[in-house]
């Protein structure tokens, strides 16, 4: 045996000796428990210092969502911009609603598409060159008293409507499913009002064949059109001028 350990043996069992068994194992069991306590708070230390970890790489994955989800926005804004000088060009309605359905069609399923515009004296709802499937209809009015028109529910409580399946959710919003039309009924609807101000000016709408094809996030895609619309209405649709409102508001947008 080498004479360093059988020093140290001789050591240990000296003190032993001076102080006891008894003694000996109450001073080995503190330092175990020091020992169990230094480890017990470094695993806790290196649980915290994961979980921070964590934290973070979760904050700055949620801070280059918001900015990809911003920039989104921002290219979608100045796209409606545009789409605005577009329809300031347009000289015909169908002209306007083409420029929209294209526009659309990039961001969602436009099975269907259409700009009802709301003649308040009339209590009427009238399509002008409704697409549906890629073929523009014959114009159709509604009437206000049409209670199984989601339009006419739209323009009534001024919301929006987001539905994604047609035959199970109608009953919120209508009393009975309207007639098929040639291509079928749609599964998936989207209804936004057209306002400037507390003015109503028609109704936007783009529909699907599909069940569940469109998201919150689609709905508010649709509502930026709002503007747009409201400009087509009063360019091609109804006069041929803005309205100074509408204008006011093209004006802000091309400030922003």
């Amino acid at each position: 045996m080498p004479h360093a350990i059988r020093s140290d043996l001789l050591s240990s069992v000296y003190l032993f000796g001076e102080i006891g068994w008894v003694e000996a194992l109450g001073v080995l069991s503190l330092l175990g428990a020091l020992m169990w306590l230094c480890s017990h708070r470094l695993t806790k230390l290196l649980q915290e210092k994961r979980s921070l970890e964590q934290q973070i790489a979760e904050r700055i994955t949620e801070l280059q969502r918001q900015a990809q989800h911003l920039q989104a926005e921002n290219q979608e804004l100045r796209a409606c911009l545009e789409i605005g000088h577009r329809i300031l060009s347009a000289n015909r309605f169908e002209v306007c609603v083409a420029i929209l359905y294209e526009h659309l069609r990039k961001l969602m399923d436009t099975d269907a598409f259409g700009i009802g515009i709301y003649n308040s004296e009339r209590e009427e709802i009238t399509y002008q060159d409704f697409i549906d499937m890629g073929v523009r209809l014959p114009a159709l009015t509604v009437t206000m008293s049409d209670k199984d028109r989601p339009a006419v529910w739209c323009i009534r409580h001024r919301k929006d409507i987001l539905i994604g399946d047609f035959e199970k959710e109608y009953r919120a919003y209508i009393e009975q499913l309207p007639k098929p039309r040639a291509a079928g009924q749609p599964k998936s609807l989207l209804f936004s009002p057209i306002l400037v101000g507390e003015r109503v000016m028609g109704v936007l709408t783009v529909q699907s064949y599909k069940p569940n094809a469109y998201t919150p996030q689609n709905l508010e895609q649709l509502k930026r059109l709002n503007l747009c619309a409201a400009l087509a209405v009063e360019r091609c649709g109804l006069k041929q001028e803005p309205s100074p409102a509408v204008a006011a508001l093209l004006g802000q947008s091309k400030e922003a």
